[in-house]
């Protein structure tokens, strides 16, 4: 009989506010103890794999209650599900009780698209009980948390708005977090429906326990919402918003949404805001009336699109791996950076190898400074392989695959590529008479001055291809062989000098192959680490050579099949061919304004003509077809 009052008793309730309609109300005092409630009222629970009665089905249990003597529990291997089977429209209320035993922990999820096949899955948001502490992923990860007492029974509360595509959360009547469903999870990568309720025994780091009671699922109305909403651009990169109020109801605030996400609650009387300080982008605002705990939001009150200029369109994105031959999991992390090759996508990336033959002393200098901003201050360090995104993205270990954990880093990249940049690079490489030092002229210029953080200018060349076995490879790619002036960069002072000029003579090794040579620049801000621009440069993509001397010579065809000749207005005394490993290829002595041979027998590619006159010395690039 309890289960038949508690219904009507939802009925009652839900009749005072928006027109509810009661879908699901549930005290579970009608069922069997220890016995699953996806087996016992299979019409909403399922579990996750789909088979109710398994040990994945949450018992029903007499160890706690809100009302009653019975509750659900979740422990061990449960993982149980209440499934909406991805509808996309109508706005839901979804509340229920939870307890987290003394000494144990807990977790639900709510799902955007389920099925018990495990194929398609998106998550909308997550919730996390450890310790005392409650973390919520939505909208962004860690988006929201709150401290809660174990053994106390809590409310929880969600609007989900299929309709206006947004989700409010409250517990203990408390608004808690509140964002567009669609942006999922992590910000992100989510679709605006609803799949399931998902209440998983999360055992990491712990044991799972915790009980569930008092369910109601109703659908409901959505609020009136504001009217008259406008954005426009004031000084500069600040954005004006103005409305009016709703023509009926009475909001208890208002909320402002910036890019899918609340970044403001103003009271009920105020009709104006100000965003301020906006980086150079394009945003999206949305407004809605808030009318409390009881009703939630209302739906937006339309969409307005504004672009702070002084961007630029990004053109690479910046992974920096530290990485090691000793390491057996560096491999998975090494295939998938070169996946993101051959996928098409516009990335920079640096290894730093760690405790191997190849590691310089930018690795510890630039592994610290990372370390410093995202590392754990009890750890000694980072685990390899670790990547950082674009400098604000730490990404420790390794996915189980290659192909996941490309799509790891295809999600991040897809994020970062399409924020603008405020500094534009340009550079420019020239060998110099000394065929194993090339000087490479770099012009940083700021485009909007935002950032008064300090800004340092980093020079890193590469090396890729390089033959090596390990652990089944038999290359390393993108090796960090050296910084310039060192790892720690050129401070960028753009309040005397805009643009910014810089000179670097890059030495090369001779045990490199220059034509797998690059540098990689990037401006950082040294507060946060974000990478505000990348650029890459091949060094033999040079497109002319330094001379020491200008002696009026024409060197023809260039490029050329093989047969090359040279004039000159002095008299030319020898002529040497360099390859882009320093060796001499050929030399011939000519005593005359005119010479000319043939390398016909030579591979293709860029080679240098060492010209010797009674006036000085020179040297040209020569490229062989």
């Amino acid at each position: 009989m309890k289960k038949l009052l508690f219904l009507c008793s939802a009925i009652l309730i839900a009749a005072i506010s928006l027109n509810a309609q009661v879908l699901y109300s549930d005290d579970f005092e009608s069922y069997n103890v220890d016995e699953g409630i996806a087996l016992q009222c299979p019409e909403w629970w399922d579990t996750w794999s789909g088979d109710p009665g398994s040990d994945e089905d949450p018992l029903v249990s007499d160890n706690y209650a809100l009302s009653g003597t019975k509750s659900v529990q979740v422990f061990g291997n449960n993982d149980g599900v209440i499934d909406f089977g991805g509808i996309t429209e109508g706005r839901y209320r979804v509340e229920f009780y939870i307890l987290i035993a003394e000494g144990r922990q807990g977790y639900y999820n709510i799902m955007q698209n389920f099925n018990p096949s495990g194929t398609g899955l998106v998550w909308g948001l997550q919730v996390f009980f450890q310790n005392g502490v409650c973390t919520i992923d939505g909208g962004g990860q860690s988006a929201a948390s709150f401290n809660y007492e174990a053994g106390e029974w809590m409310k929880f509360q969600h609007f989900i708005d299929l309709n206006s595509d947004w989700i409010d959360m409250y517990v203990n009547d408390q608004l808690i977090l509140a964002y567009q469903w669609s942006n999922g999870t992590f910000g992100t990568g989510g679709v605006n429906q609803l799949g399931a309720f998902d209440f998983y025994a999360w055992n990491e780091g712990g044991t799972c326990e915790y009980y569930m009671d008092d369910f109601l699922i109703e659908e409901v109305e959505t609020p009136y919402p504001p009217t008259n909403f406008n954005a426009e651009i004031i000084n500069d990169n600040d954005v004006l918003l103005t409305w009016n109020a709703p023509e009926e109801g009475e909001p208890v605030s208002y909320s402002i949404v910036r890019n899918g996400n609340e970044i403001a609650l103003v009271g009920d009387s105020v009709l104006t805001y100000t965003d301020e300080n906006l980086f150079p982008q394009t945003y999206t605002y949305q407004l809605y009336a808030f009318y409390g705990t009881s009703s939630g939001y209302s739906s937006s009150a339309g969409i307005e699109v504004v672009t702070i200029p002084g961007g630029n369109q990004r053109e690479l994105v910046l992974f920096e791996t530290f990485t090691g031959t000793w390491c057996p999991y560096c491999p998975t992390a090494a295939q998938a950076s070169q996946m993101m090759e051959t996928e098409g996508l516009s990335v920079a990336k640096i290894q730093y190898q760690v405790n191997d033959y190849y590691e310089t002393p930018a690795s510890p200098v630039r592994h610290n400074f990372y370390f410093d901003l995202f590392g754990d201050p009890e750890a000694d360090g980072f685990g390899v392989p670790t990547t950082i995104i674009n400098g604000t993205t730490a990404l420790e270990g390794t996915a189980p695959t290659v192909q996941e954990h490309f799509e790891i880093y295809e999600y991040y990249y897809e994020e970062y590529i399409n924020i603008p940049t405020l500094y534009t690079i340009d550079a420019f490489a020239q060998i110099t008479a000394d065929p194993s030092v090339w000087e490479v002229d770099i012009t940083v210029e700021e485009t909007f001055p935002y950032f008064d953080d300090e800004m340092r200018l980093m020079v890193v060349l590469t090396e890729t291809n390089i033959p090596e076995s390990w652990h089944g490879e038999t290359s390393l790619n993108n090796v960090a062989r050296s910084m310039y002036p060192d790892a720690n960069g050129t401070v960028l002072d753009f309040s005397t000098n805009n643009p910014i000029q810089e000179s670097f003579n890059i030495t090369i090794d001779p045990d490199y192959d220059v034509d797998n040579c690059y540098v990689i620049m990037f401006v950082q801000n040294m507060v946060n680490g974000d990478v505000n621009v990348a650029y890459k440069l091949k060094l033999t993509d040079v497109t002319s050579v330094k001379s020491i001397v200008d002696n009026n010579i024409n060197i023809y065809p260039n490029p050329s099949n093989g047969i090359i000749n040279v004039k000159s207005g002095e008299n030319i005394h020898r002529v040497e061919v360099i390859n882009t490993s320093g060796q001499i290829i050929y030399s011939q002595l000519v005593d005359n304004y005119n010479a000319g041979f043939d390398l016909s027998e030579h591979a293709k590619g860029v080679y240098f003509l060492k010209v010797y006159t009674n006036k000085d010395v020179s040297v040209h690039k020569l490229i062989k077809n």
